[in-house]
């Protein structure tokens, strides 16, 4: 019998709104407790760093990430699509990074 494959989304989420102010550790609750609702279980990793350029500037950032290890399925890209307008609209940004690697087996 063959094994579903496994799918693990990172999610990028700045530590401070555009202007330099931190963001509330509510909205980060309120993040992880919905996700975990959805999928039940999450992995979050604080304090990264982050850098980018765009038109020439660098800019640096502050991110914590959360990453979820589930099945491999439409249903779940669908999910992190429209879950991305969530978050932006929740933390303020004009993007959010979501990653998906896929090709993950369990051993």
């Amino acid at each position: 019998m063959q094994k579903p494959e496994l799918a693990e989304y990172t999610i990028y989420l700045p530590l401070e709104y555009n202007d330099g102010t931190k963001i509330e550790e509510e909205k980060f609750n309120k993040t992880t407790e919905e996700i975990v609702e959805k999928f039940g279980a999450l992995t979050r990793q604080k304090s990264g760093e982050g850098i980018w350029t765009s038109k020439e500037k660098t800019y640096y950032d502050s991110v914590d990430k959360i990453e979820i290890i589930i099945f491999d399925t439409e249903e779940n890209d669908r999910w992190f699509k429209e879950y991305k307008g969530v978050l932006k609209k929740r933390f303020k940004q004009k993007e959010i990074l979501i990653k998906k690697v896929t090709g993950m087996e369990r051993l």
